[in-house]
Order: structure tokens, then C-alpha cells, then sequence
């Protein structure tokens, strides 16, 4: 029989075919791949001679679509729209929001996508896995059920469930015995080999695996930890690199900042020496890495484009077959714009932000650490475009001619370079609205800096100041009621004053995700993990000289509550001086602000304890009322 490849897309949280952005059409690099393939199953596809057999299986995002849990979220969401006389519009969206926020539905979007393969696969077929965000996540758990459990022969697709079970069961008891062999098959599952349920798993084997930007995708998202909610046990799911994957690539995100969408990243284990392996960063967030974002200019060109033909290429290069050449990214994809969801949607500030950790060379002139990839070669040829002259004015031809024009970039688009011994950074503007600036700066390990700010900023109370900030005490004698004072001990920088300038050194982390019980949510988003996080911070005021402890790029922002970046206005100008004597000692701005916020904190735990407990008793008061009014 001849042998054929089958590609299986899985979307991303939301995604689906017909969705949009601004009106637009905006569809994932996932839907655009599916619909390049050439599939035997198109009637108007030419017939040509020795072409491999094709056959493609796409897969709304988490959410898109509701399952079981979003079904009775939905129903949930009814009974709450009735209490409320219809004017909630719950019903509709309850489930949807839910299931896709949590990935409830994501264990069923993993056994439809397996019993497919199952119907439709034959000894010698080449299988393709694509998958985007949970999407990504989805198809990588895939690729680790097949590997412990192997594919069910078509004639026995119905033990499917009795094997999803057993899967479970085994990765839950590998996970609390980690002393058992980690690649040993269960004595039941070994046994549907014997029996000849299954194909041989010694001939089985994923031909190619391409996702763009893993987020986890299970319970509770925070910090890069997953929550488990409603008891629903999710750690089982091997998302690794088995050994049946014969090609993997990645394509990483560099701008996104949302705390919920850190990335889950390959990691080559040890045999994997010899296979094809790549995980590349790219400039954006999250959709601009997988698509979701509707195009830019008459050619509706957008930055996930360059995700998508990276990606495109590499499974072509591996035996996948388009309907039309695969063509190189053009300078205005490269330049295109970026996006940020949390200046959009600033409600994500309420979760935290956090810049995501890309590898950052060792030295000036290496490459990135290898164990979390390396950039793209876009990332030098956008920095190019931006910051060179000639390139901009060719540019600005260029869009010209075609219709557009790029408006002149953002400060969050500039790339990253390093400082060369006693030479000064261009003015690097730090805006007092913004939980995030990127400064285009590396700082390098154990190498002394001079930073010095001017100008100042706007507050609501206070109303002005400057990079330095304003003491506890100030707003104390200004206002006793004053919010700021009681709520001290909650800014971002505990023992810097109100609005100072921070920066912080975002060195790389071989970050491992993790999946927790839902009762420890608490201690490590409000407590372990900033706590972690806040160690790469350093105050700078208007005048300071620090010496880094780990290479990094550098952020900054303006010392408030992460709820309040809204009512603030007005930026500082900053400039960064690398030092060529490496017998400078540190120098951290005068100002200090610690006695007030350490007093006053058990206040904000008692408060913060309080409220917690306020917003239970009336989330439980209105769902028995609603229970109630439902049965009555």
C-alpha cells in the first residue's frame, strides 16, 4: 500500500476558522498552514503522478467549541443570567470563557485528534503535528500518549477508552515513583501489544513536530505554574521530546508579557543527538508568533508570517507538500508591527506581568544559551530596519509605493544590543503608564553601569515627581486617608519609594513548569514567585552605578501597584553609561522607603485575607440563591 502523510492541526485557545480582528479576517498560523497543504481530498486538485498522499485533520482551539465542561459551565451560566433577569449575558459566554481560560476541554481534544489517526493510519504513513499556544501544548501531549501507549489499529478503536485510562493511571503512579524506569510500559498496555491491538511501536513514529509558542495548558495558568481546579488531576500529559519524534521545531515568542501565557519549551534530552531540532525566538507576543492578528496594510501583511514560513519550510524540507511555493519573508513582514495585549487589555496587569525570559548570549557576539534556543535571523534584520536610517527611508519607499505607512515604531520594538567599555546609550525614554519598558540594553554579569534619569512624571497622589520618587512619609503628611500610605507595603519594589524609577536585569531561566493544587495558588502567586522575581530588581532614582550578578536585558518602570499604572502620565528620560574601571563599587540611590511598608504590612495581609474572604461568601450566597430560584 502506498504510504501517505497525515497532518493533524490543533489550534489555540479561541481560535477557530472564522475569526477576527477588528472586523478583519485574522486566522492562526495553524488554520493557514491547514489550508496550504495540498490534501488528496480536494476535488479540484490536480492528479499528478508519484505525489505522496495527503489527508489533513484540523481542530478548533480550547473554547472555540464547547466540550462536556464548557456544556455544563454554559448551563451554569444560564441558571445565572435567569437570577439576574437575562441582563447577564452569561449563558452565552460563561462556558466559552471558562473552559478556554482553563483548558477543561483539552483531554477531549487530545483523545478525537488519537482516535483519527487511529481510523485513518497505516504502517509506513508519515505523521505531521501542528499546533499553536494550548494547541501546541495539545499536540505534544499527543505525541507523549503515542509514545508510552502506541496507536490502536483501526479494528480496535473502540478499547480506546479502557487505554486512555490506563495511560493515566500510569503517569500518575511514574509521577509519585520516580525511582521506576521513566520510559517503562505498563504490564496492561504491554500487553495490547501482544495481543495485536496496537502497531508495532519499534516501527511507529511522529515523522515531524512543528508548534508555535507552548503555553500551559491546563488548569490554572500563573507565573508558569499550573493550578489544578475542580480536582481535575492534569499532571499525566508528557509534553517532552519522545523518542518516536523524528523532527521537532519551535517557534518561541520574545515581547509577550502576560504571567499566564509563559512558555512550556523543549528541551533536547540526551538521545536525542543526531535528529532534527530547533527552537527559534521570535519578535512579538504570543499571536504574532502563531497568528490571531488581522494583517497590516493592502497585502494584509503581519509579523506571525515569518513564524509561519519558518515553519513551512522546515516541513517541506521534511516531505510536506503545499499547494503553491513556499516563499521567503519580505522586509515588510520583518517590520511589521508588534503587538501587546496587556496595553490593550489592561486588566491583564490585575494577574501580573512579566517580560518573557529569552536566552541572552553568555558573552558579546555568542550565540544564545543552547538549551532554550537561539533568535531567528529576523530579530537582527527587524533591529536593522528600525534603527538603520537608510534601511527606514527604503522602507518608507517601499510602503509608499504599495499604499501604507508605517507609522515610526514603538520603544517596546527596539531590539537588544550590549554596551561597549565607556560607552553612553542613546536617551532611553521610561514611560510612568507602562508596567514594562524595554530599554534595548544588555547588562552583562559583574560589569559596573551608571544610569542617570531626568525629568519626572505624573501621579494621582501624588500629583508629580521625579525618578526618584516620593517617600511614604511625604504622602503621610499630605493625607493621613491617603490610599498610598495604607497600601505602601503592596508596591512592586517593597523598600523603594512611591513612582521611583526600578529597573530589572530579565536574565534567562530554564524555567520548569509545574502543576500544583489549587490551595497553593496563593503562596506562590502573591508570595514565593514575585518574591523569586523581585531579585532581579535594583533601584535607580535619578543617579546610581549597579553591578548586574547575571546577564540579562534590562526593564524598567515606575515603583507603583500593579492596579494603578492606569492614572499615571509623563516619562523619564534614561541614560545608561557601561564603566571601563571593574573596581567600581555599587552605588544605589539615597532615598529608601522600608520602616512604613514592613508596619503596615500585616495591615495588607489582614485586608487582603478579608477581602478574600468576602468575595467567597458572596460568590457561594449568590450561587445557592441561584440554585434555589433555579428549583423552585
Amino acid at each position: 500500500m502506498t504510504s501517505k502523510n497525515i497532518i493533524v492541526c490543533c489550534d489555540g485557545t479561541w481560535n477557530s476558522p472564522t475569526q477576527t480582528d477588528g472586523g478583519e479576517p485574522a486566522p492562526t498560523n495553524v488554520r493557514k498552514l491547514y489550508a496550504a497543504v495540498d490534501d488528496e481530498a480536494d476535488p479540484a486538485r490536480p492528479r499528478v503522478p508519484g505525489d505522496t498522499l495527503q489527508i489533513r485533520w484540523y481542530d478548533e482551539g480550547v473554547g472555540a467549541a464547547l466540550g462536556f465542561w464548557g456544556k455544563l459551565l454554559n448551563f451554569l451560566g444560564t441558571l445565572l443570567a435567569g437570577a439576574w433577569g437575562g441582563k447577564l449575558n452569561a449563558q452565552a459566554k460563561l462556558g466559552v470563557i471558562i473552559e478556554g481560560a482553563t483548558g477543561l476541554g483539552i483531554a477531549q481534544n487530545i483523545r478525537e485528534a488519537y482516535l483519527w489517526l487511529s481510523q485513518v493510519y497505516q504502517p509506513g504513513d508519515r505523521i505531521f503535528l501542528f499546533g499553536f499556544s494550548r494547541g501546541a501544548f495539545q499536540v505534544r501531549s499527543l505525541s507523549g500518549l503515542l509514545f508510552h501507549c502506541g496507536l490502536l489499529k483501526p479494528e480496535f478503536s473502540g478499547f480506546a477508552p479502557e487505554l486512555f485510562k490506563l495511560y493515566e493511571k500510569e503517569r500518575k503512579r511514574r509521577q509519585q515513583d520516580d525511582t521506576r524506569p521513566r520510559w517503562q510500559i505498563d504490564q496492561n498496555i504491554a500487553k495490547l501489544k501482544t495481543d495485536g491491538l496496537i502497531h508495532d511501536p519499534e516501527q511507529f513514529r511522529i515523522h515531524f513536530l512543528g508548534v508555535w509558542d507552548t503555553v500551559a495548558a491546563l488548569g490554572l495558568p500563573m507565573w508558569g505554574w499550573s493550578f489544578e481546579l475542580f480536582g481535575i488531576r492534569t499532571k499525566y500529559h508528557d509534553t517532552t521530546l519522545v523518542p518516536i519524534i523524528e523532527h521537532a521545531y519551535h517557534a518561541v515568542a520574545m515581547d509577550e508579557e502576560r504571567s499566564s501565557f509563559m512558555p512550556v519549551l523543549l528541551r533536547r534530552p540526551a538521545y536525542w543527538d543526531g535528529k532534527a531540532f530547533e527552537q527559534k525566538w521570535f519578535r512579538g507576543a504570543h499571536a504574532d508568533i502563531g497568528g490571531g492578528y488581522a494583517g497590516f496594510g493592502p497585502q494584509k501583511i503581519a509579523l506571525s508570517d515569518i513564524a509561519l514560513r519558518w515553519m513551512m519550510k522546515k516541513a517541506q524540507a521534511a516531505g510536506l507538500r503545499y499547494r503553491s511555493p513556499v516563499v521567503e519573508p519580505t522586509y515588510s513582514e520583518v517590520d511589521a508591527p508588534l503587538h501587546s495585549e496587556v496595553a490593550s487589555k489592561p486588566a491583564y496587569v490585575l494577574s501580573g506581568t512579566w517580560p518573557r525570559m529569552f536566552p541572552v548570549a553568555a558573552q558579546p557576539y555568542d550565540p544564545p544559551a543552547p538549551e532554550l534556543g537561539d533568535w531567528h535571523d529576523s530579530v537582527g534584520e527587524r533591529e536593522r530596519a528600525i534603527t538603520g536610517w537608510g534601511e527606514r527611508e527604503r522602507l518608507a519607499r517601499l510602503g509608499a509605493s504599495q499604499g501604507w505607512c508605517r507609522p515610526q515604531p514603538d520603544p517596546r520594538e527596539r531590539g537588544w544590543r550590549d554596551l561597549e567599555p565607556n560607552e553612553k546609550s542613546a536617551p532611553v525614554e521610561i514611560f510612568s503608564d507602562r508596567a514594562w519598558n524595554p530599554t534595548g540594553i544588555i547588562l552583562r554579569a559583574g560589569l559596573p553601569y551608571r544610569f542617570h534619569a531626568e525629568g519626572g512624571w505624573i501621579d494621582r497622589d501624588p500629583p508629580t515627581c521625579s525618578p526618584e520618587g516620593i517617600s511614604t512619609w511625604r504622602i503621610l503628611q499630605k493625607n493621613l486617608l491617603s490610599l498610598r500610605f495604607w497600601a505602601c507595603w503592596a508596591k512592586r519594589y517593597f523598600s523603594a519609594p512611591w513612582m521611583q524609577l526600578i529597573g530589572m536585569v530579565n536574565h534567562p531561566t530554564d524555567w520548569q513548569r509545574r502543576t500544583l493544587p489549587a490551595w497553593m495558588l496563593p503562596w506562590f502567586v502573591l508570595v514565593k514567585e514575585p518574591r523569586e522575581l523581585a531579585k532581579r530588581q535594583f533601584p535607580i532614582g535619578v543617579d546610581s552605578v549597579f553591578i548586574p550578578a547575571k546577564t540579562g536585558p534590562l526593564y524598567c518602570f515606575a515603583n507603583d501597584m500593579w492596579i494603578f499604572y492606569g492614572n499615571n502620565a509623563g516619562s523619564v528620560r534614561l541614560t545608561v553609561e557601561r564603566l571601563s574601571n571593574t573596581g567600581v563599587k555599587a552605588e544605589p540611590p539615597q532615598t529608601t522607603d522600608r520602616l512604613l511598608p514592613v508596619l503596615l504590612a500585616p495591615l495588607g495581609a489582614a485586608l487582603g485575607i478579608g477581602m478574600t474572604l468576602l468575595i467567597l461568601a458572596v460568590a457561594a450566597t449568590a450561587i445557592w440563591y441561584t440554585a434555589k430560584k433555579a428549583l423552585a
